[in-house]
């Protein structure tokens, strides 16, 4: 297998989980033969996460940091990182993964395997089957399964987990979109981001995954955000209506 990406990773006190999950990416990356660069956007974590980044920047050249001033959101961090990788990589496909753990880069072999099918997008699934949410309390399960299900019947999107954020996204597919035109600064983004490409024609696919709880640290998902998800999916589908 062929091909550069770049994993953008935002960070906010993730230093006791950022060093496994780049040496997880690192590592198959080289085993599928994609040439890799991991951008971490750290928003001036008071944990010394940006200090263990340069640390691990000894043993992987590849690895960049992207350091904010302030804690400003999960949309502006991403939207930040695209704009870097953009602008400094010749990259062919963006990934988005969260540094906590919970995206295995075992699941990468299937994200190339469906993007050579011809998608310009692969989601990473829970709510497929092959996929789950491992270990999550079934509260939780369930009033994420159901806020999928409400947002994929109100916007039509093709998939069963909007939500996820574990994606992989072209160049192409970015380059058509106005990044200056996001709306959205926390977990919401990752719908707002969808519509987008799902309305600029791109093709999008899935795969499953099964997503782990964190193994260290304490989730940053609350229920606020899913509220959030649903406020934005009301909006936009109020706005096509």
């Amino acid at each position: 297998m062929k091909g550069k990406a770049c994993f953008i990773l935002p960070t906010y006190n993730e230093r006791e989980n950022v060093g496994s999950v780049v040496r997880g990416v690192f590592g198959e990356c080289k085993a599928l033969g994609v040439e890799a660069t991991v951008l971490v956007v750290d928003d001036h974590s008071p944990d010394g996460t940006a200090v263990e980044v340069v640390k691990l920047q000894r043993s992987f050249p590849q690895l960049k940091l992207l350091q904010r001033p302030a804690k400003e959101g999960l949309g502006k961090a991403y939207v930040a990182g695209f704009k870097w990788a953009l602008a400094n990589t010749d990259c062919d496909v963006l990934f988005e993964m969260d540094a906590d753990g919970s995206h295995h880069a075992a699941y990468l072999k299937d994200f190339f395997a469906k993007l050579a099918e011809g998608n310009d997008v692969v989601v990473g699934s829970r709510y497929m089957p092959g996929g789950r949410h491992e270990q999550s309390p079934l509260h939780r399960t369930l009033i994420s399964y159901g806020a999928n299900y409400l947002i994929k019947a109100l916007l039509a999107l093709p998939l069963t987990d909007v939500t996820s954020g574990y994606r992989a996204i072209r160049r192409g597919a970015l380059e058509k979109l106005d990044l200056n035109a996001f709306r959205s600064n926390g977990y919401e983004f990752q719908l707002e981001l969808l519509h987008k490409l799902h309305h600029s024609g791109a093709r999008i696919g899935k795969t499953p995954i099964v997503f782990t709880p964190r193994a260290r640290g304490r989730s940053k998902m609350t229920f606020g955000d899913m509220a959030s998800f649903l406020w934005l999916a009301l909006r936009l589908w109020l706005n096509r209506n």
